[in-house]
């Protein structure tokens, strides 16, 4: 199995069928993932917990739409489409990830871009355009956060 291969088995089956038993058997022992939260994933383990949180709010179908493997590296990009289970209310979005894959067929670390920006706009977490109105210098109903 080439690396977009191994790419499509995972959303395929870790997101969309949920089998988080396929996490076990994909990611390495100390595979790091990076962008899917503040600080990076380390393990199945930390993995199968953001995934089932994830899960537990929505349903996720994510299909790849291209991919490119080197070596032990691999990209590929992806689209989205989340169900918020309580509501009903659906986004579709892209990312891209970058992967290195040992030998044995397991993922050591991902980097990970997804436009949750999208997704959280289109069933209106966020107002609709809430970003682009604030980066084009409009005034927006978003919260402004200060550290």
């Amino acid at each position: 199995m080439d690396g977009v291969e191994l790419m499509t088995r995972w959303f395929r089956e870790v997101w969309t069928e949920e089998r988080g038993d396929v996490i076990d058997e994909l990611l390495s022992d100390d595979c790091v993932a990076h962008g899917l939260g503040p600080e990076p994933m380390v393990g199945p383990a930390a993995f199968k917990e953001w995934h089932q949180s994830l899960l537990a709010q929505f349903r996720v179908q994510i299909k790849v739409l291209q991919g490119i493997a080197q070596g032990d590296r691999v990209a590929v990009q992806s689209e989205a489409t989340l169900t918020h289970r309580a509501s009903g209310k659906s986004g579709t979005f892209t990312g891209c990830c970058l992967v290195t894959v040992r030998d044995d067929g397991k993922m050591t670390e991902s980097t990970n871009e997804w436009n949750f920006v999208d997704l959280l706009e289109q069933i209106g977490v966020i107002p609709e355009a809430g970003l682009k109105t604030v980066l084009a210098g409009g005034k927006s109903t978003l919260p402004v956060w200060r550290a």
